[in-house]
């Protein structure tokens, strides 16, 4: 898993979330990152980001599912 990102302002959190459970969580307070992850997956699990910047706003990722 891979992945990155800018923003206006740095981010202050990044978490994995598998099928609802934050498996891994970042704090990078920086305005860019990268961030290359490895897991084992199974058939049916899923998969998503959501990222927070020092003022609070966030974002989640579309969900990837693993088939």
């Amino acid at each position: 898993l891979a992945g990155d990102g800018s923003a206006h302002d740095v981010f202050s959190n990044i978490d994995l979330i598998k099928n609802g459970t934050v498996i891994q969580s970042w704090s990078p307070h920086q305005k860019t990152v990268t961030i290359t992850f490895s897991l084992a997956v199974s058939t049916g699990d899923y998969y998503y980001i959501r990222v927070t910047q020092a003022d609070g706003d966030e974002a989640v990722s579309s969900p990837i599912w693993i088939h």
